[in-house]
Formats: structure tokens, C-alpha cells, sequence
């Protein structure tokens, strides 16, 4: 179903969001500006209407894709389903739709949030070489969708950070 266009039980809807978008980006010098950065499925379905509300001025559509959940006490995501067929592939056919969206609009598209288990992660799991392998799988995947660009979720300290980075004097040190 298509998500309603007017604000419910204190929950933003299309409309609602794009008006906020807006007003905090009518505050902004006029540069270009990347957005939504939306998840969840109903949203993200409904990429095309969510960029139809936001400013003309956005330049950049974003979104953050997880394939696995981990946000209830009865998810309980697995390395063979993070290393699934549709944990890799799956993900690039269901981000070529959010493309072919913003493409619409003459916008390219960026996962700006990217990670293989959503909520913080699984102990075990997103801090294991596994994900690092599949993220190697899924890049390929979401560049054939046409993604413009990929920024992974990589917070200091987080479970799911794929890829940690140190700056010292001798330079920088990256690994997985």
C-alpha cells in the first residue's frame, strides 16, 4: 500500500518529512543538497513520491540498505544469509528500482548508509571476516544497479563497523 500523504499518530509521513526536509534546507546557503537518507521498505518503495516532495535543489538521492534485520528479540541473522544469494544480488535488484527512481528525477543515486545487518548489528557475526566478504560481493551488485557511490556505516566502536580507518603521523591505516 502506498504510504499516506498526511501526518498519523505522530509518525512522519511523505509529505510531512518533505516539508521538514525543506524548511531545514531553505536555511541552508543554495548549494546542492543530498537526501533523504530513507530507510524502511514502505519508504524506500515509494522512493520516487519521497523525492517528489523534497527541493528542487536536491542534487543527490540517498538511502541506506541493510539485506538482514536484527531489530527484534526474534531476528536472529545467520552467515549463510548474509552470504545468500539474495543478501548480495537481491540487494542490487532491489536497489535498481530506488535508481531507476531517482534517475526520474535526473538525480543519481548513493547508498549513504550501507551494512549487512541493521539495528547495531549481531556479535559474531557483523564483527567477523563473513561480512567483510560479503560486503565485497555486494559492491559489484550495486554497481550494476547503477548506484553512484556506497558509504558504509562504519561508527567507532559499532559491531557492524566493516572497515576501520586509524590516522597517525605515518599515515593511514585502514582494515576490515
Amino acid at each position: 500500500p502506498r504510504p499516506p500523504l498526511t501526518t498519523e499518530r505522530g509518525h512522519d509521513t511523505i509529505a510531512a518529512y518533505g516539508k521538514k526536509f525543506s524548511q531545514i534546507a531553505a536555511q541552508l546557503p543554495a548549494v546542492p543538497i543530498a537526501g533523504p537518507a530513507s530507510v524502511g521498505e514502505v519508504w524506500l518503495g515509494e522512493l520516487g513520491t519521497v523525492l517528489d516532495h523534497l527541493p528542487a535543489h536536491l542534487k543527490l538521492a540517498t538511502v541506506h540498505v541493510y539485506p538482514l534485520k536484527n531489530c527484534s528479540l526474534g531476528a536472529h541473522p545467520l552467515l549463510s544469509q548474509l552470504l545468500d544469494r539474495s543478501s548480495i544480488q537481491g540487494l542490487g535488484n532491489s536497489v535498481h528500482g530506488m535508481v531507476k527512481a531517482a534517475a526520474a528525477l535526473g538525480e543519481p543515486l548513493q547508498v549513504d548508509e550501507l551494512n549487512g545487518i541493521t539495528c547495531g548489528g549481531k556479535a559474531g557475526l557483523s564483527n567477523s571476516f563473513g561480512e567483510a566478504l560479503w560486503a565485497l560481493n555486494a559492491l559489484p551488485a550495486l554497481w550494476r544497479a547503477g548506484v553512484h557511490g556506497v558509504n558504509f556505516q562504519t561508527v567507532d566502536g559499532l559491531l557492524n563497523q566493516v572497515i576501520t580507518a586509524h590516522h597517525s603521523a605515518a599515515g593511514w591505516r585502514v582494515s576490515v
